[in-house]
């Protein structure tokens, strides 16, 4: 009886020790599919890091500097940035998990926060959030558009991606707020030259918006849409 009431309590002792795990686990929501060999990033990347976990994430733009065809890298947390200028790769950036964000934020108003395509890239379970400092704020002025160029390269936000123009308060200018930016996407046609050629765009994304209106498309060349976004 001993033994087995020994027994008992060590099962006990176990199933204790596994709760918090579980608890966390179901806070965070299941982890998307990571590929075998993708390459972690994070805002500022960890001292020795190896990129082949999140607690060893490379830094973003190293990573980028480094990037080869058929690159998966996974986003970890928050990674923040003006703007982008994609690798002369074709890769695919996802999230390691549902809260992980590329947040595009301007912090003048006269300044341009823009994605540009150098390759061909893919997007899933990832949020792109574009925000930019409200201007004229003595009278509520609205912000200026943000941009997404293809470059004539191919842009496919899959379903699993989301795009968002969140409001919250500048920690760089406390008396300013950031403010929803309309998203114009532009399948051909870039900042500087015109493309000739074809182009590609599969959106399929989320609109993360309270009104689709802050939501802007535009394509040049012959862009192409095999689904209609939806706004939850």
């Amino acid at each position: 009886m001993k033994k087995r009431g020994l027994s008992v309590l060590l099962l006990f002792c176990m199933l204790l020790t596994m709760v918090p795990t579980v608890a966390v686990a179901a806070e965070e929501g299941p982890a998307p599919d990571i590929p075998t060999g993708a390459i972690y990033v994070s805002q500022d990347g960890v001292a020795d890091g190896d990129g082949q976990s999140a607690q060893s994430a490379l830094k973003f733009d190293e990573a980028m500097a480094n990037a080869k065809d058929g690159n998966v890298f996974v986003v970890v947390g928050t990674v923040e940035m003006e703007n982008w200028t994609t690798p002369e790769k074709d890769i695919t950036i996802c999230g390691a998990n549902e809260n992980a964000v590329l947040k595009f934020a301007g912090y003048y108003g006269k300044e341009n926060v823009w994605l540009s395509l150098q390759g061909d890239l893919t997007v899933e379970n990832l949020t792109l959030a574009f925000s930019k400092q409200q201007y004229a704020q003595a009278n509520g002025g609205a912000s200026l558009p943000t941009f997404i160029f293809a470059n004539g390269h191919t842009l496919h936000l899959t379903e699993s991606s989301v795009i968002d123009t969140p409001e919250w308060k500048s920690s760089n200018s406390p008396s300013s707020n950031m403010v929803k930016s309309s998203v114009y996407i532009f399948g051909g046609g870039n900042r500087e030259n015109d493309v000739t050629g074809d182009t590609h765009l599969i959106l399929e994304m989320q609109l993360k918006t309270k009104n689709p209106s802050y939501m802007s498309m535009a394509a040049a060349d012959a862009a192409t849409y095999p689904a209609t976004p939806t706004s939850n």
